[in-house]
């Protein structure tokens, strides 16, 4: 067990499980878990996994794409950020929303923007439909791990 997210105001964090396991296969103890690789592979932590359509993460926590995961995980939200807000990590945007490329929403002037997650079987309006962003697929045709095929992201189109 780990403490992860540290708060260095309360230094408060969150007990979470390590990965078992090889590196190829790497395992958790509960079945709604994901194993979350960083600092280059030496830290491999048990997370909890979610879906972004449905917003199931604890209160204080939103539903991200960790890098190197297929899937999402409830990480603690950092810097607030809503829909257009300038971004530069995948934690840096309100639950519901998420970090993507400036290139791929219109009038972001950073590096990266907070977009909306959306169902792209039931596309709602994106906030600049007008000026072109669409409920875009998060993942490549076929790409999508079972459950999360309908995830998608408020975007251009590529």
């Amino acid at each position: 067990v780990m403490c992860f997210h540290v708060d260095p105001a309360t230094n408060e964090g969150i007990c979470v499980a390590m990965c078992t396991g090889t590196p190829g296969n790497p395992e958790c103890p509960e079945v709604q878990q994901s194993c979350v690789l960083g600092s280059d592979g030496v830290l491999a932590l048990c997370i909890d996994s979610c879906d972004p359509l449905a917003s199931t993460c604890p209160a204080g926590q939103g539903c991200y794409p960790p890098p190197s995961s297929n899937g999402f995980v409830c990480i603690p939200t950092g810097t607030p950020g809503v829909y257009g807000d300038e971004c530069l990590g995948i934690d840096e945007c309100d639950s519901g929303h998420v970090c993507i490329d400036s290139a791929a929403l219109p009038n972001c002037a950073g590096a990266g923007c907070c977009s909306e997650y959306c169902d792209v079987t039931a596309p709602e309006a994106c906030p600049e439909a007008g000026l072109g962003a669409t409920c875009q697929s998060w993942y490549e045709a076929g790409m999508a791990p079972a459950g999360l095929e309908n995830v998608g992201v408020c975007a251009l189109p590529p």
